[in-house]
């Protein structure tokens, strides 16, 4: 086995054992006017497992031992589905917690905004926090230094 897969196994055991690597809030909307008198904003179905996190966790940002912030921009669409996700917020940057975030997009639904009672896409922030799972970092020292 691959010291890599081993970094894997060991963050998603971590995660599970201790809590969570990626922490999604709800959606962030603004506030409603008269005008969304009819509209009901769309709102969590399924929130990425501290599994799904932990094995996207960024290996940079392992190695570094850093947390990491990230809010994404997208489209919930009547489906549920997240579409045309971007990364508008990351922080830190250039430890790769954008596109961690950008890959459990799929990991994501939402029940769809409502106009009228019909299901229509609307746009959503998605604000996710990482946390290094405490049980990845416990002797992972040895295991990068090890690896080829």
């Amino acid at each position: 086995m691959n010291s890599r897969r081993l970094i894997l196994i060991a963050a998603t055991c971590g995660a599970c054992a201790y809590g969570g690597a990626a922490a999604a809030e709800p959606p962030q909307r603004p506030e409603p006017t008269a005008e969304d008198a009819d509209f009901t904003p769309p709102d969590w179905l399924r929130r990425p497992t501290p599994g799904q996190s932990a094995y996207v966790y960024p290996v940079k940002a392992l190695m570094a031992r850093m947390d990491g912030r990230v809010v994404l921009s997208c489209t919930a669409e009547p489906t549920g589905k997240l579409t045309d996700c971007e990364v508008i917020e990351e922080t830190p940057s250039g430890y790769g917690f954008g596109a961690a975030a950008l890959r459990l997009k799929s990991d994501m639904r939402m029940m769809p905004a409502l106009k009228n009672g019909k299901p229509v896409a609307a746009p959503v922030r998605v604000p996710l926090d990482f946390h290094i799972p405490v049980g990845a970092i416990l002797g992972l020292g040895d295991l990068l230094t090890d690896a080829p």
